[in-house]
C-alpha cells in the first residue's frame, strides 16, 4: 500500500521542546528511539509483526516502483485526507511521503548496482541534477541474503519550518543517481516526532477511557508510525470498564456485574472474582480484561494461569490456560504463541504474554564481560583459556574473529560470545552467530550443528531441531540460534 497523496495531520496539539537525540525513553521504543519508514511504503495488504503488532513496511528501492515524486497534485472534498491548501478550488500540493523527526527512511536496492542520494533542493530533485547531491547521513550495511539496506536518520534535532504546503515541518529529496529520471526518487514531508505521537497518544487514551481500543493484534487499520505505537500506548491506560462476566452458565449465558460495584467488595472478594472467573461470552469479557484497574490487570506483561486462551485453528477454535500452556514443550508453546485469537478469547501471545516471551515482557539480558573463555579446544577437549580483559585490549579485527570463529566450547570454559558479552557484542537476546553449535540431538545421543547450517534445513527440520533441548556442552538451537529458531521477537 503507497502513501495517500494528501495526507494531513491537522490539529495536531503539539508537545514543546525536542530531546537533543532520538531515544527508546522520548520516542520510538525500539530501535534505539527511531521507527523504521518504508521507501516503498507498507506492505500491501498491510502486514504485522507478530509480536511488536507494528506494521511492517516495504523499503524496496529501484525501478518499477512508484514513489512519492513531489508531483503537484489536488485533491476533491470527499477524499481522506483531504485538507483546505490542496483542495480543488487550490493550487494542490507537492506528493510526499509523510514521516517525522527519530525515523529511519530505509531504502532495500532492487539490485545491488542501485544507489540513493539526498538532494540538495526541490529543483535539483525534479530536474535530476545531482550536482550538489550528497550520501552524508546515508548509512548502508553488508548484503543481507544479497540485498543490500541503506538509512537515513532524521534526527530529533532536524531543522523545522513553520507555513509550509503541510504546516510545520520540513521537506527531503533523495535520487537514484543511476534511475532518477525512470522515477526512483522519493520526497518526504517530516514533523517534529511529538507533533505526531502526542495527539495519537491522546487519541488512544480517549478510547481506551470509552472501552472502544481495537485488538491491536488483528486490527485492519492504516495507522503507521509513529502514530501506532502512540495510539497503542495510549490504548493500554489504566482504567475500569462497564459490565463484565461476573459467571458464564453451560447455555453460555453471563452472569453481569459492573466494575464499580466489584469495586466496592472486600479485597479477597476482588481478587477471587478476578483471578478464578476467567470464563468470556462475546458480548461479555471476564473482569480482568473489562475491571483493569480493579483488577490490577493493565501492565501488558500481565498474566493469570487461569487465562484461557485460542490456540486452535481459526475454523476450528480450541482453548486452554496459560497454567496449562507453561507445562508444555518449548516447541508446543512457540507453536501455539502464533495462533491467532477469536471473538470469545485472546491469543496466547496477547493472554499468557510472559509464558509466550512477548517482546514487551522479556528483560534485557544484563550485558556484561565475564572472566576467562575458551580461546580454543584441543582435540583432547582442553581449552586454551583467555580473560575477557585480555581480549578487550586487542584490535578489533581481531576481537570480531575470536568471537565470531572460535565457538568451540568445555563443560567448563565456553566461548568467547557466551562469557565476553559487552567485547563480542554478543549481548542482544536476538544476537545469532553463524557459527555458533548447538546440540540438536537427543539428551542421551547428542548431536551438534551450526546456525549457517541449520538454516538451511527445512522449515519442518527447523522447527523439530529447535524444539530440542540444550546440554552442559552447547545450547538448545532455539538460544543459539534465535533469529533463526524464531525465538520470542527474534
Amino acid at each position: 500500500m503507497k502513501f495517500s497523496v494528501f495526507l494531513f495531520l491537522a490539529s495536531l496539539r503539539v508537545a514543546k521542546g525536542n530531546s537533543a537525540a532520538c531515544n527508546e525513553n522520548d520516542h520510538h521504543p525500539r530501535y534505539g528511539g527511531y521507527y523504521i519508514e518504508g521507501a516503498n511504503g507498507y506492505t500491501a495488504p498491510r502486514a504485522y509483526n507478530d509480536t511488536t503488532k507494528e506494521v511492517m513496511w516495504d523499503a524496496s528501492w529501484g525501478v518499477n516502483n512508484f514513489y512519492q515524486d513531489a508531483e503537484e497534485k489536488i485533491c476533491t472534498s470527499h477524499e481522506m485526507f483531504c485538507n483546505e491548501g490542496c483542495k480543488e478550488s487550490a493550487v494542490g500540493c507537492p506528493t510526499v511521503m509523510f514521516s517525522s523527526t527519530c525515523a529511519k527512511v530505509r531504502f532495500c536496492y532492487i539490485e545491488n548496482e542501485e544507489n540513493v542520494w539526498v538532494m540538495p533542493d526541490k529543483d535539483d530533485f525534479t530536474n535530476c541534477n545531482f550536482d550538489g547531491a550528497t550520501d552524508t547521513g546515508i548509512v548502508c550495511g553488508d548484503p543481507d541474503n544479497g540485498e543490500i539496506c541503506c538509512d537515513y536518520n532524521i534526527e530529533a534535532d532536524a531543522p523545522i519550518e513553520s507555513d509550509l504546503e503541510y504546516g510545520e515541518g520540513n521537506f527531503l529529496y533523495f535520487a537514484s543517481k543511476k534511475n532518477c529520471d525512470v522515477g526512483v526518487k522519493l520526497a518526504v514531508f517530516y514533523q517534529p516526532f511529538e507533533k505526531q505521537s502526542v495527539d495519537c497518544h491522546e487519541e488512544g487514551i480517549e478510547r481506551a477511557h470509552e472501552g472502544t481500543c481495537p485488538d491491536m493484534s488483528d486490527y485492519p487499520h492504516t495507522m503507521s508510525e509513529p502514530c501506532f505505537t502512540a495510539f497503542r500506548e495510549g490504548c493500554k491506560t489504566c482504567h475500569d470498564g462497564d459490565t463484565f462476566a461476573k459467571e458464564v452458565d453451560d447455555n453460555g449465558v453471563a452472569k453481569k456485574m459492573t466494575c464499580r460495584k466489584l469495586a466496592k467488595k472486600d479485597p479477597d472478594e476482588i481478587e477471587e472474582i478476578c483471578k478464578e472467573n476467567v470464563l468470556h461470552t462475546e458480548e461479555y469479557k471476564a473482569a480482568q480484561v473489562i475491571c483493569l484497574e480493579t483488577c490490577n490487570s493493565c501492565d501488558i506483561c500481565y498474566e493469570n494461569e487461569n487465562t484461557k486462551v485460542q490456540i486452535g485453528k481459526p475454523n476450528k477454535p480450541k482453548y486452554k490456560t496459560c497454567k496449562k500452556l507453561k507445562k508444555d514443550s518449548e516447541k508446543k508453546i512457540k507453536k501455539y504463541c502464533k495462533k491467532e485469537g477469536d471473538n470469545l478469547y485472546p491469543s496466547a501471545m496477547d493472554g499468557c504474554p510472559q509464558t509466550c516471551k512477548n517482546y514487551s515482557c522479556i528483560d534485557p539480558p544484563l550485558c556484561t564481560d565475564g572472566d576467562t573463555f575458551a580461546k580454543e579446544v584441543y582435540d583432547n577437549g582442553e581449552a586454551k583459556k583467555m580473560t575477557c580483559s585480555k581480549l578487550a585490549k586487542k584490535d578489533s579485527g581481531e576481537i570480531e574473529e575470536i568471537c565470531k570463529e572460535n565457538t568451540h566450547q568445555t563443560e567448563e570454559y565456553k566461548a568467547a560470545q557466551v562469557t565476553c558479552k559487552t567485547t563480542c557484542n554478543s549481548c542482544d537476546m536476538c544476537y545469532e552467530n553463524e557459527n555458533t553449535k548447538v546440540q540438536i540431538g537427543k539428551p542421551n545421543k547428542p548431536k551438534y550443528t551450526t546456525c549457517k547450517k541449520l538454516k538451511k534445513e527445512s522449515e519442518k527440520k527447523i522447527g523439530k531441531n529447535c524444539g530440542k533441548e540444550g546440554n552442559d556442552l552447547y545450547p538448545s538451537a532455539m538460544d543459539g540460534c534465535p533469529q533463526t529458531c524464531e525465538k520470542g521477537p527474534c
